[in-house]
């Protein structure tokens, strides 16, 4: 027992002399040195703010007024500072002295202006980046609304809308979607260096269901004309939206003897109110050139629009024209026009809304509306050129053609 005492007690002791040479031993290494970068010049990077503007911010980052004027001058070759908006991104770089050296003007991933300083000149350069398409397919069957069964698929809000826009005259999508329904949508979509950016747009999209089956096929004809056809070339839009905004309730209704709120006597009311918060958007309902912008007796703010065959369009009450429409000047389907007043004759915040054909008075809520323009008839060979591609390698022979 003692012997194996006096072992380990030696063994111990071995341990604790190893221990203590390894702690007092050296190495032939240097110590570890912190190595310093050697500054070379100095960034600063900003966002463009509401009420702000490109001066403002070249200030702000402490360049020169000389310099100031320099850059914003070489840049006007390029950039239209009425296009600046909040958002876009500004990034100057200077030396470790404080002098220019470049500035950046960032709009977008695919787009940026730069103004180089080379000796004592100022170069400006406007940078495009051509995004790399992809074209995807979505299928998907619906199980409960719309929305919910392409966000179910991991697809965006974004693309549900543009969806439903395409076949909104065809298709009531708050009524008329069935469970089983099924829907196809070929979208191009954006990529910088292999990075996801946004959707383009929807090339070709399609609805099966019980209310039946409908195509769509977007078309840009060589004179620039855009839209989405069916398989026998007709748009699938209407001529007119049905209104040009966004509505709480109709507060009153097109009559031939309405008694007038303010006036108290029984008089025709050729169109239709829809009451409306002070400010909402007011959009044209359809292409076609302004005929009239200003005030106008009773109708307060009033825009007049002519479109193709014969109809005519009245926006009144308005409280303000937008900014830029002014008679002759061409609109298009949508395009906002003047915001929701309560101007002239007119009791709250509503828009009067009245169409006209060959000069009479229709009643908006119920004219029968003819569709947009087919496709143009010298393009409409290459439509379906275009067309059979696509549904070919997409729809395959579901699609089928009136001869």
């Amino acid at each position: 027992m003692k012997s194996i005492k006096e072992c380990l007690f030696k063994m111990f002791l071995l341990f604790l002399l190893v221990l203590f040479s390894f702690c007092n031993s050296t190495t032939d290494k240097e110590p570890p040195t912190n190595i310093e970068k050697e500054v070379t010049e100095l960034i600063c990077s900003r966002v463009l703010k509401s009420g702000e503007n490109l001066d403002f911010i070249l200030q702000e980052m402490a360049l020169g007024n000389n310099e100031r004027y320099k850059v914003t001058q070489s840049l006007k070759e390029y950039l239209d500072m009425k296009t600046c908006m909040p958002g876009d991104s500004i990034i100057l770089t200077k030396d470790v002295l404080g002098n220019f050296k470049r500035f950046e003007y960032v709009k977008n991933t695919f787009l940026r202006f730069t103004v180089s300083k080379i000796d004592t000149c100022y170069e400006a350069e406007k940078i495009e980046i051509p995004p790399s398409i992809a074209v995807s397919c979505i299928r998907g069957v619906i199980s409960s609304s719309l929305y919910e069964s392409l966000l179910d698929i991991g697809e965006s809000p974004e693309v549900v809308f543009d969806f439903a826009d395409i076949f909104a005259w065809v298709i009531d999508f708050l009524t008329e979607v069935q469970k089983g329904d099924t829907f196809e949508i070929i979208v191009e979509r954006e990529f910088y260096r292999n990075i996801y950016v946004r959707n383009n747009k929807i090339i070709a999209a399609s609805y099966r269901g019980e209310i039946g089956t409908y195509y769509a096929f977007y078309f840009m004809d060589p004179d620039g004309r855009e839209d989405y056809y069916d398989e026998n070339g007709n748009s699938l839009r209407k001529q007119l939206l049905k209104t040009p905004l966004q509505y709480r309730r109709v507060s009153s209704y097109f009559s031939l003897r309405r008694l007038h709120p303010i006036l108290k006597i029984r008089r025709p009311h050729y169109g239709v109110d829809f009451a409306a918060p002070r400010g909402t958007p007011v959009s044209s309902v359809g292409d076609g050139h302004i005929v009239f912008a200003g005030w106008k007796g009773g109708y307060g703010k009033l825009i007049i629009v002519n479109h193709p065959n014969s109809f005519k369009t009245y926006y009144g009450h308005l409280s303000r024209i937008k900014k830029g429409i002014v008679n002759g000047v061409k609109v298009t389907q949508g395009e906002v026009i003047g915001y929701v007043g309560s101007t002239g004759l007119s009791t709250g915040p509503h828009l009067h809304f009245g169409i006209k054909k060959y000069g009479k008075w229709l009643n908006p809520l119920k004219v029968d509306l003819p569709p947009a323009e087919p496709v143009n008839e010298k393009y409409r060979e290459l439509y379906m050129e275009e067309m059979d591609a696509i549904r070919g390698a997409v729809f395959g022979k579901m699609v089928k053609t009136m001869e």
